[in-house]
């Protein structure tokens, strides 16, 4: 059995806090739904605009060429901290490959803090940015010099013992 729509007050008049006037209109239920659902659709846009315009804070990282020194590399690491939080510290480890892929030396250490107060990696203030040189030792000489270093983070502390995840720290590798 079919139903009648339903009426609904589509205006409605006070004067002195008494309702003087109510005009009704026949309208749906469907219709009102609909209106609403344009409404959240419309809301929903704009906080996913929103969001997608507001500032990501991030930890990043360029890790530079490295330079070969007898039976050593040094990787030189550029952090910006761009987080409103100081980052306590940070531990990484560091593969050299060759030009075939191949993994000719590895290290691994804390880079920033690690219990290491009063040292120059001590912490990375908010807003700050840091050079730091990953030094990675070799057993025996490398036989080239075209290598290339691959960082990944396997611990990130900040301020108030947060952690952060590894995986969300930007790493981007400058070639020679």
């Amino acid at each position: 059995m079919l139903r009648k729509p339903a009426t609904f007050p589509s205006r409605i008049q006070f004067q002195n806090t008494r309702v003087v006037k109510v005009v009704w209109c026949k309208t749906s239920m469907k219709t009102y739904l609909l209106d609403i659902f344009s409404l959240m659709k419309t809301l929903t846009a704009l906080f996913i605009w929103f969001g997608l315009c507001a500032v990501h804070a991030e930890l990043s990282v360029t890790v530079g060429a490295p330079k070969i020194v007898g039976q050593k590399a040094d990787v030189p690491m550029e952090f910006k901290n761009s987080l409103d939080k100081k980052v306590d510290s940070v531990r990484a480890v560091t593969f050299l490959l060759d030009e075939n892929g191949k993994v000719v030396a590895q290290a691994t250490r804390w880079i920033i803090g690690g219990g290491q107060v009063g040292k120059s990696n001590s912490d990375l203030p908010a807003n700050a940015t840091r050079t730091v040189h990953f030094v990675v030792p070799s057993d025996k000489p490398f036989a080239t010099t075209n290598l290339a270093a691959k960082v990944s983070f396997t611990r990130v502390v900040l301020e108030g013992g947060h952690l952060l995840d590894p995986k969300e720290v930007q790493v981007k590798t400058v070639q020679k």
